[in-house]
């Protein structure tokens, strides 16, 4: 991500989910290395009853990605802490449709509920 003081040429934005996919911070919010990792830190783990993995990708692509520069690599990076559960029968479609957007997906799974 680049020197924490200065501004680069990369750019971040942040989406949650839970039951609900929420725009945490888009392209435009922070400038920093210092200024994203800040507000990863403030974000508060949902906890909720669902993974809707297939929401986060929608928001990503809808708010973060469509609106990104063509120029710009374009990476998500999905966090899960399990298995999707909810709009499962969509997400193949989302993901193909990340994807149609030249966006590289990398998912990480950060609990023993991840199925490998």
């Amino acid at each position: 991500m680049g020197n924490s003081n200065r501004k680069h040429s990369s750019t971040h934005g942040c989406v949650s989910t839970g039951n609900n996919a929420v725009l945490q911070f888009d392209l435009r919010t922070y400038a920093t290395k210092g200024e994203v990792l800040a507000a990863v830190d403030r974000m508060a783990y949902v906890g909720q009853n669902a993974t809707n993995t297939t929401g986060a990708l929608r928001l990503a692509r809808l708010q973060v990605f469509e609106r990104a520069s063509r120029v710009a690599n374009r990476v998500a990076v999905l966090i899960t802490d399990g298995a999707p559960t909810a709009d499962t029968d969509q997400l193949e479609v989302e993901v193909a449709r990340v994807k149609a957007l030249g966006v590289d997906v990398v998912a990480l799974g950060v609990t023993s509920a991840v199925i490998s």
